[in-house]
């Protein structure tokens, strides 16, 4: 069953229409939640101008040269929303 984890408002995070990538710093989302009740992804849940709540979870970290987390990239998972992507920020 897909979750709804830490919700945040779609306010929190900066949008690029072309790419359909919202992206935002660690600090303004809250951390990540469980995504599923059968699994361990992590995620979040943005809560849209509608209302409506779209799940992402994360489908890959990125370390600099020296193995320090520098972001996650997710993936909207909520069905008819899964062409969005997030890039998350470690700061």
């Amino acid at each position: 069953m897909l979750l709804k984890p830490a919700q945040v408002s779609y306010k929190q995070f900066t949008y690029d229409a072309a790419t359909a990538t919202f992206s935002a710093e660690m600090s303004s989302t809250h951390g990540f939640g469980r995504v599923y009740d059968d699994a361990a992804d992590e995620g979040l849940t943005v809560i849209g101008r509608t209302g409506l709540p779209v799940v992402f979870a994360v489908w890959a970290d990125h370390r600099d040269a020296e193995g320090d987390l520098t972001h996650w990239d997710l993936r909207a998972v909520t069905p008819g929303s899964t062409n969005f992507r997030m890039t998350i920020w470690n700061d």
